[in-house]
């Protein structure tokens, strides 16, 4: 489908929503590497920000699990804090209320990143839909400057909605990155934070009695809290033992060793280091030497599995066996995608055609599949052709599939040259079907730029050119590295639709 001047629209889907929040949790703990945590590292709900010493950016002060506050006092604050952080570059964390008693008015998740940067080197990329009973807080710090000790990952201010009662605080879904793009305190390499969380409790219009002292800090008051002087997930049962002690990796499996008869965890536990519920895994090695934890079913060889006369172990030599790896030439474009658009899947200087002038796939052939025009000449070389009508020839252009309009919401926003480094179509800005790669934000191939195109970056984020998860396509900046920068490529073209 050729697209000319005038012709591409860009349609607006009503803004942005929660898929922008969700980025934000996207960027946090998904390569399943995981830094080591100081043990003493904490996150959690100060309701009383302002009590005596107040918080900093940089410093937590006295932190208080309960506020009390009137309904006619006006709007309050309360911060979300990280104490003995290392590294920190990114944070991602789901914040509950109830909508009934409060509602969320206003935002900084900038603080602690703040610190060491300016204001253009920290992104917000947080959503709070009004009265919903939730936020979605995350930023993260182009600058990637180190954010170590203490300090205030987000501030919400609360507006109290009328009625005498408590309303929850809580954070779940906590996600932490260090400057190299590995999980904080991720100790079961889930993605998630799994260390220790204090909530809080805001209530309005409630008896000077309602805050009594929160010995643990763990969110729940002492006269309702079973263990008032263990935080709420380390307290013991009947034989003295916490839930981290007997099963640390919270799979719920005992380790070796445990009391029999515990009430946190059942059995015993084949892999104690390693989270596996389904008890699959038996131990944290690699026998086969297939790049992978020992698998069920394991691949007990390093022959020609997947049936294409060439042994599995293929240059680049990734680790990964042919039938369990997307990419067995390590050129950046997977197996399917090259065999799709006829190119090699086992030569890595065999890549799909795109138009530059080159022969690409090894073909002898030069830009074939990109004479739209039906001539001898390809288009994108062709003297005098200007595919998008911007008054720049082709050859001279460096963007050919622009309609000419210099707004981000009407145009693919990406140079041929990068279109080019993707595989995708640098001639036609809007896909026809899936199997049209024309326009680099949508790489799904539904028209759309939307949650599910951030969320094809799962895979691949933090990951360079020649890692085996590493595919060029989504490698929006054309940098030979997918990172927080490709993943903003996105944001003029969130919630719109590219058609003709």
């Amino acid at each position: 489908m050729k697209v000319t001047a005038g012709r591409v629209a860009l349609v607006t889907a009503g803004g942005v929503v929660v898929g922008l929040a969700l980025l934000g949790l996207l960027l946090t703990g998904l390569d399943g590497r995981t830094a080591q945590a100081n043990p003493s590292l904490s996150v959690g709900v100060d309701a009383e920000p302002s009590f005596y010493p107040a918080n900093g950016d940089a410093f937590v002060g006295t932190v208080e699990p309960c506020a009390s506050r009137t309904s006619t006092g006006g709007t309050f604050e309360v911060d979300i804090y990280v104490k003995d952080v290392s590294r920190l570059m990114s944070f991602g964390v789901w914040f509950e209320y109830d909508p009934a008693i409060v509602h969320v008015t206003a935002r900084n998740v900038k603080r602690f990143l703040l610190v060491g940067s300016t204001l253009d080197d920290v992104k917000d990329i947080s959503d709070c839909p009004p009265a919903s009973g939730y936020c979605v807080l995350s930023a993260f710090d182009l600058k990637k400057a180190t954010h170590t000790g203490n300090g205030v990952l987000a501030t919400l201010t609360l507006e109290p909605q009328g009625p005498a009662e408590i309303s929850w605080a809580n954070l779940t879904n906590i996600q932490l990155t260090d400057l190299d793009g590995h999980a904080i305190g991720d100790s079961n390499q889930d993605g998630y934070y799994d260390g220790p969380v204090a909530n809080a409790e805001v209530g309005i219009d409630q008896p000077s009695s309602y805050c009594v002292l929160d010995s643990d800090y763990d969110g729940v008051i002492n006269s309702l809290d079973q263990c008032p002087s263990t935080p709420l997930g380390q307290q013991v049962d009947a034989f003295g033992c916490s839930q981290s002690q007997v099963d640390p990796d919270l799979d719920g499996f005992c380790s070796p060793g445990a009391p029999p008869g515990t009430t946190w965890c059942s059995g015993t536990d084949n892999c104690p280091t390693i989270s596996n519920p389904s008890q699959t895994n038996t131990d944290a090695q690699d026998q086969d030497n297939d790049g992978r934890l020992d698998e069920d079913p394991p691949d007990p060889n390093r022959v020609d599995d997947d049936a294409d006369t060439v042994a599995d172990e293929d240059p680049p030599g990734d680790g990964a066996g042919d039938a369990c790896d997307p990419d067995d030439d390590g050129d950046g474009f997977t197996d399917t995608d090259e065999v799709a658009r006829s190119s090699n899947p086992l030569v890595a200087t065999s890549t799909p055609e795109v138009c530059d002038g080159l022969d690409n796939d090894g073909d002898t052939l030069v830009d074939e599949g990109y004479n739209y025009r039906g001539n001898s000449t390809p288009d994108c070389t062709e003297a005098g052709l200007d595919t998008d009508g911007d008054g720049v020839a082709n050859p001279s252009d460096s963007d050919d599939d622009t309609d000419g309009n210099p707004d981000p919401d009407f145009n693919d926003g990406f140079a041929d040259t990068m279109e080019n480094w993707m595989g995708t179509d640098s001639l036609d800005a809007c896909p026809e079907n899936a199997n049209d790669p024309a326009w680099p934000a949508d790489l799904t191939g539904d028209t759309w730029c939307d949650v599910a195109d951030i969320l094809m970056f799962r895979p691949n984020i933090m990951t360079t050119f020649g890692d085996p998860p590493f595919i060029r396509r989504n490698d929006l900046t054309a940098d030979g590295w997918i990172d927080v920068a490709d993943v903003l490529m996105l944001r003029p073209h969130i919630m719109n639709q590219c058609v003709d």
